[in-house]
């Protein structure tokens, strides 16, 4: 646990970086699971801005805590979807780029009646294209963050040089132990 004076440290620094992915959710809403090789039908279905990350930072924005998001979309339909729920959220994207590499990531996400789900993650723009080294600038943010969030749906390379500068400066840090 932080002792007291980092903690109010950190809340008078209040920024933070929410370097995580957003994703396309495509949802469908289906009565069970198809066997393997079976197709089905679903009773309704749609495209949603998403991901764990950007909804995290919508829901600082919303609150009018000046939040910043670290991450990246394709240069397609998903992308600008996530980009104009991001920006009306009041989340600040000076940090969100756009890849023409690759698409944006997707989740399908396949919602039964007892609301149980099963998700299929596409990793697309979140899990390439990514500089070896990330800049001084973008690392000089995360050094004067109040808190930064973490998540392994981006490379680990990437996650490991945002928590060693995060930690450089005992900024508060997150990690979303998600993936393989």
């Amino acid at each position: 646990m932080l002792s007291t004076h980092l903690e109010a440290r950190n809340l008078a620094r209040a920024i933070p970086i929410i370097h995580q992915t957003p994703n396309a959710d495509i949802y469908v809403e289906i009565d069970r699971l198809p066997n393997e090789g079976e197709t089905i039908s679903a009773k309704s279905g749609q495209t949603l801005a998403g991901g764990k990350g950007a909804n995290q930072a919508v829901c600082g924005g919303k609150l009018s805590y000046p939040t910043y998001f670290w991450g990246q979309v394709g240069e397609d339909a998903h992308g600008k979807l996530i980009t104009e729920a991001l920006e009306g959220g009041g989340v600040q994207l000076d940090h969100l780029n756009v890849v023409s590499a690759a698409p944006t990531g997707h989740a399908v996400v396949m919602l039964q009646p007892d609301g149980q789900n099963s998700i299929i993650i596409v990793g697309g723009a979140n899990m390439c294209c990514w500089p070896d080294n990330l800049s001084d600038e973008d690392l000089e943010v995360v050094r004067n963050a109040g808190i930064v969030l973490l998540q392994r749906e981006i490379p680990d390379s990437v996650n490991i040089q945002v928590a060693k500068a995060a930690r450089s400066c005992m900024v508060s840090q997150s990690f979303w132990m998600l993936g393989e």
